[in-house]
């Protein structure tokens, strides 16, 4: 089954579902009750209305903002931290309806071929659309711009002016279409993201560009940079008399350029650079003519080349940044052109400065100031990290003393062996403690405190020992082998240990501890203390 739907309303579907996971008390809106009633013939379960949540008019959109708003805000304080959008109260004043885009919308033939026909065509039209543009003909300049998108569908600046327009009728999605279009076909294009910015922030918060207003007097569209532009042979060995016939040829080339005769001029350079492809000089001058004639990138390609061959050409510099500004790359254009008047003060790229610095100094602000909240979000992040963490160690330390109280007093619990200390019964011996006889604990032993050995830390260390284990257990299977540890200082001071943790005055003890050695009383009885206690 193919999609019944086109990409725009697919792509207003996706923005729907966004807005719905964010708001999902949006699904009780009266006018979504057909959307309610499919969830739930689904079988979806619809979360209820919250106290917080916007109350909803049946007449339309509104609601009490500052109310609802105030709520909002102390219900998400009252779990985690909130997200970076609810910290802020926003001044909604001015956001308007999202107009629904139209099919119809002219976005003229991707594929076409642009002739220079077209391209004048398209000029002339452009500059009938903004003049009824001036004279607020919104309606007549879009038709005007649908002609001129038809003729020449690759220009971005046509894109973004007509967005211009649709944005001024209240059709910000309308704009948003024609700007993305337009950053499609140059992504510097600052015009575009000047427009596309508001149009957003009608909806939702503005992208990071839209946060700066910029002064687009005098942008132009970009060129496309011709790979048949004459960059001479790098590594070719230039001669005396080839140096003499370039600095002819560039002379010609300045009497046509001094003349407006921009394409002889330009020839005459190509011809120089074949000559003399190791001149700076030659590029830069070449590049001065491209700028003239409105073609900003192929100037930038070469300064940028006379720059590689003398990186102290002011010319260069001059030239390269004034074409920055013409493309709206502000913060180029003004280190261009400081660059050039720290080489060669010159009065023309002075005033060139003044015009980029205002758009400059905005844009690194944005970018200080984006630069600031992206780390200030960071911190927030790093902490509310480290509190998750600490509260799940508490959470487990919690949980682990819990478990630790409801162990049994008895049993085996980490120590070598077979369900404890080495030996089927827990301490050494089958039924107990050697000497202590069948019973299991030694006489006047209380459980409570075998209970406690099994979870001492320092006798549990002990028995880590594989020395000490294997002690343990040659006396849990025969208690007269006692006699074979009597000697050995490691095994003496576990018994000690365990004698002062456990021995408290009881007779049955430990081997060869009151009365619990082999030979010295030799195993007891069970008592009736140690009935049941195996």
């Amino acid at each position: 089954m193919s999609c019944p739907f086109n990409e725009e309303q697919l792509t207003q579907l996706k923005a729907f579902v966004e807005f719905c996971k964010g708001e999902p008390q949006i699904i009780h809106h009266p006018k979504l009750a057909f959307f309610k009633e499919y969830l739930a013939s689904l079988g979806v379960t619809i979360p209820g209305p919250t106290p917080s949540a916007k109350n909803f008019t049946p007449s339309g959109d509104t609601y009490s903002n500052a109310t609802n708003n105030n709520a909002e805000a102390a219900a998400a304080s009252s779990g985690e931290e909130s997200s970076a959008e609810s910290d802020v109260e926003l001044d909604m004043e001015g956001v308007i309806d999202a107009d629904t885009v139209d099919s119809s919308q002219v976005m003229g033939d991707e594929t076409k071929e642009v002739t220079d026909e077209d391209r004048d065509q398209s000029d002339e039209k452009r500059s009938q659309a903004m003049r009824a543009f001036s004279e607020q003909q919104y309606s007549e300049a879009i038709k005007l711009y649908n002609e001129a998108i038809e003729l020449n569908p690759q220009s971005a600046l046509l894109f973004a002016k007509r967005g211009q327009i649709y944005l001024k009728m209240n059709k910000p999605n309308a704009c948003i279409k024609d700007c993305t279009r337009a950053l499609e076909l140059n992504c510097d294009s600052a015009a575009a993201y000047k427009f596309r910015g508001p149009a957003a922030s009608s909806g939702e918060e503005s992208s990071a560009e839209s946060d700066v207003e910029l002064d687009m007097e005098g942008v132009i569209d970009a060129d496309t940079v011709d790979s048949s532009q004459v960059m001479g042979d790098e590594t070719k060995e230039v001669t005396d008399e080839d140096r003499d016939q370039s600095d002819e040829k560039r002379s010609q080339a300045m009497r046509a350029f001094s003349e407006q005769q921009y394409s002889e001029a330009i020839k005459l350079y190509n011809e120089a650079i074949e000559l003399n492809p190791q001149s700076a000089l030659l590029f830069a001058k070449r590049g001065q003519i491209y700028l003239k004639m409105n073609k900003p990138n192929a100037c930038i390609k070469d300064c940028t080349r006379a720059l590689e061959l003398n990186c102290d050409s002011a010319a260069a510099y001059k030239f390269r940044g004034r074409a920055y500004r013409l493309l709206g790359k502000f913060e180029e254009a003004s280190h261009d052109l400081c660059e050039s008047l720290k080489i060669d003060y010159d009065d023309q790229t002075n005033e060139w400065l003044s015009e980029v610095k205002p758009n400059a100094e905005k844009l690194r602000q944005h970018k200080l100031s984006v630069q600031r909240k992206k780390e200030e979000r960071e911190h927030r992040d790093k902490l509310r990290r480290a509190r998750k963490a600490q509260e799940a160690r508490a959470r487990a330390a919690r949980a682990q003393a819990e478990a630790n109280a409801r162990a049994p007093p008895t049993g085996a619990g980490g120590f070598p062996g077979a369900g404890g200390f080495p030996g089927a019964g827990g301490f050494p011996g089958a039924g107990g403690f050697p000497g202590a006889g069948g019973g299991g604990f030694p006489a006047g032993l209380n459980p409570q405190d075998f209970s406690n050995l099994l979870f001492d830390q320092e006798i549990m260390s002990a028995f880590q020992d594989p020395e000490v284990a294997a002690a343990f257990q040659d006396v849990s299977s025969n208690p007269a082998n006692f006699v074979k540890y009597q000697n050995n200082p490691k095994i003496a001071a576990v018994i000690e240990k365990l004698q002062a943790k456990l021995g408290k005055g009881g007779s049955g003890g430990f081997p060869g501890f009151g009365g619990g050695a082999p030979g010295a009383g030799g195993p007891k009885a069970p008592t009736d203390d140690d009935v049941g206690l195996d």
